[in-house]
């Protein structure tokens, strides 16, 4: 099972955007609602790494190890390290 690396890239974005759905919403019931969503999509990397799309916006800097996956309207990306069974979530976008 892959163990996941949560960066500081991606707190702060899952903060952000978890403000700003609080403050365009006034609820912190559906902020919080959403980051569960968020934390139950990249929890399924840890028993399917790979299973996320290439994402060739940062192929130069990681060549076939960035991947994706789409957590309600935002794509997680990560790059897994096969060698060390490690996923780093890097960000949202």
């Amino acid at each position: 099972m892959a163990q996941i690396e949560w960066t500081d890239e991606a707190r702060k974005k899952i903060r952000e955007y978890a403000d700003y759905i609080v403050a365009e919403s006034c609820s912190k019931n559906i902020a919080q609602k959403w980051i569960d969503s968020v934390i139950k999509s990249v929890s399924r990397l840890e028993i399917f790494p790979e299973s996320g799309a290439p994402y060739y916006r940062f192929k130069q800097l990681f060549p076939e190890k960035t991947r994706y996956i789409v957590a309600g309207a935002y794509n997680v990306v990560y790059k897994y390290e096969k060698d060390s069974d490690r996923v780093g979530w890097f960000t949202l976008v």
